[in-house]
């Protein structure tokens, strides 16, 4: 949900209670997880001596999720934000509200 909803359903309405649905929350930590890597690989083409380059072969043998995981190892800060984003999306998944809100 927008955050100007926000405010202005609690000026409007203020007894008012929001909710907000699963898809949106989902949405919103993935969207996070990928500004995050989108900053560090923009931080690592401007900060890094060497060049990145992709191999046209790695789409024959490495998966999505295998690219990532070898992104993820090579960036500290975008491994920290991997294991925090996992363990949220495991537990809004087995619907864990006492994990996910604490």
């Amino acid at each position: 949900m927008n955050a100007a909803y926000d405010s202005m359903v609690k000026k409007t309405f203020p007894k008012a209670r929001i909710f907000i649905d699963r898809l949106h929350i989902i949405q919103q930590l993935t969207n996070t997880f990928k500004n995050v890597r989108i900053q560090e690989m923009n931080h690592l083409n401007r900060h890094s001596g060497e060049e990145v380059k992709y191999h046209h072969l790695f789409k024959r043998y490495l998966s999505a999720q295998d690219i990532a995981l070898k992104l993820i190892d090579y960036n500290p800060v975008l491994k920290e934000t991997y294991d925090f984003y996992q363990p949220l999306l495991g537990y809004f998944k087995d619907r864990n509200a006492d994990y996910f809100l604490t």
